[in-house]
C-alpha cells in the first residue's frame, strides 16, 4: 500500500497556534524525489517536516526565534541525520535545510531499514536538532529566547522537545 501523508492529514499538528500549513507537503518531497540517485536502498523513505518551529515555547522553556539558524545555515556543510541525537547512529541524510516563516524546514531521506519502516508507518514522526547557543536572552521568569544558534545535527526522535516539530509528509517507493 502506498500511503502518503500530506500536511493537512498529519497527526499532532493542530491545536493552539494552528497547523503548519501547506508549504512543504508532498510538493517539497516531490521536488527532491530521485535526487539521491544510485546507492540508496529501495527501503529508503523521504520525508519533509520541521526540526524547529519558531515562536512556540518548548517543553524545556526555550523558544527559538526567527532567524536563529540563518548564520549557521550559511556556513553549514553537510548536517547529519541522526537517531535520538546519537552521533554514532546516522540513519540517512539531509537533502535540504532552510528557514521559512514557520521554522527550520528539513527534507531528508531515511536509509536505515528499521527507521525507514517506522517513518513509513507513521510510528516515528518527531524531529529535533542539536545545537550550540551563541545568543539568547531572558530565561528568568519566562522562556529563554534562542536568538542565534549553531546547528550541529537533525534527529528523528520519539518525543521531540518541541511538540510541533514533526515529519509532516512522507514519500516512498513500493517497487
Amino acid at each position: 500500500m502506498d500511503r502518503r501523508r500530506g500536511m493537512d492529514g498529519a497527526r499532532g499538528l493542530g491545536g493552539a497556534g494552528g497547523g503548519l500549513g501547506g508549504e512543504i507537503g508532498l510538493a517539497g518531497v516531490a521536488a527532491v524525489k530521485g535526487a539521491a540517485g544510485a546507492g540508496v536502498a529501495t527501503a529508503a523513505v523521504r520525508f519533509a517536516g520541521y526540526a524547529s518551529v519558531f515562536d512556540h515555547v518548548d517543553r524545556g522553556g526555550d523558544v527559538v526565534r526567527r532567524g536563529a539558524f540563518a548564520d549557521s545555515l550559511k556556513r553549514a556543510g553537510k548536517v547529519p541525520l541522526l537517531w535520538q541525537h546519537r552521533s554514532q547512529h546516522s540513519i540517512g541524510f539531509i537533502e535540504k535545510l532552510e528557514e521559512d516563516q514557520r521554522g527550520l524546514r528539513v527534507v531528508g531521506c531515511v536509509t536505515h531499514p528499521a527507521a525507514a519502516a517506522m517513518v513509513k508507518r507513521g510510528a516515528l514522526s518527531g524531529l529535533s536538532f542539536g545545537y550550540r547557543v551563541t545568543a539568547a536572552r531572558g530565561g528568568g521568569a519566562g522562556p529563554r529566547e534562542l536568538m542565534t544558534l549553531d546547528l550541529a545535527e537533525v534527529s528523528l526522535v520519539a518525543q521531540p522537545m518541541q511538540p510541533l516539530a514533526r515529519v509532516i509528509a512522507v514519500d516512498f517507493n513500493e517497487e
